[in-house]
């Protein structure tokens, strides 16, 4: 072999080398999500749940509004009754915490498709949205609930039949796409009465010693 073959020997390996390269980083470019959050990220690269002082929470027909005051939720449609804190605190807490399952490139368009049509009359093409502000009303978040998603939807072979996984949401301040996660949200709706304090009426505080005041009644006449 003489020293012209060699140096071509040694030209095809660097192309070769070199197309390889380009084919892996085009692999990986084409893989990686165009969303602005990928999988295993959390859905917020930081949701801010200390400044959250109101929650409204908007359905198909029904609507919630949620303030704190004096470090306790309240229920505003309800005259300022106590309202479920595990669930609003549980509600900020998950979000703070949520990480996406799968990013979907898609943009605010597509919403119905993913059961977030805020014009839609049906629950379970409207869905949730969340609007979350601080204490002087500005909104600082907003999110939708769209559809829950079944193992149907991913692989209708598996063992575990059709039941709930997870749910698509969105983030309004990412026009990136949509996203899948785990949670479902399941204590999250648009009802006043579903989000009262059940234990702030207990009837075991209730003092049994208290006398009821007693009315004499006089006939007529008397």
């Amino acid at each position: 072999m003489n020293k012209r073959q060699v140096i071509i020997l040694w030209v095809i390996a660097i192309a070769l080398g070199a197309a390889v390269a380009v084919v892996k980083l085009g692999q990986s470019q084409s893989t990686r999500s165009s969303t602005k959050r990928a999988q295993g990220q959390t859905l917020f690269e930081s949701f801010p749940a200390k400044d959250v002082n109101t929650i409204e929470i908007k359905g198909a027909g029904n609507e919630v509004t949620l303030n704190k005051k004096d470090g306790k939720w309240i229920v505003t449609d309800r005259d300022g009754y106590p309202a479920n804190s595990t669930y609003a605190n549980d509600f900020i807490r998950t979000l703070s915490e949520l990480k996406v399952t799968l990013p979907i490139e898609a943009g605010p368009s597509f919403a119905p498709r993913f059961g977030m049509d805020e014009s839609a009359t049906k629950s379970e093409e409207r869905g949730l949205t969340a609007t979350f502000k601080d204490s002087s009303g500005k909104e600082i978040s907003k999110i939708s609930l769209g559809k829950n998603i079944s193992n149907s939807d991913n692989d209708e072979s598996s063992p575990m039949g059709g039941g709930s996984v997870g749910r698509y949401i969105r983030n309004h301040a990412d026009d990136s796409g949509f996203y899948a996660v785990s949670e479902m949200f399941p204590s999250i709706n648009a009802e006043p009465k579903r989000w009262l304090d059940p234990g702030f009426i207990n009837p075991e505080k209730l003092n049994p010693s208290r006398s009821v005041k007693r009315v004499k009644l006089i006939p007529d006449g008397s």
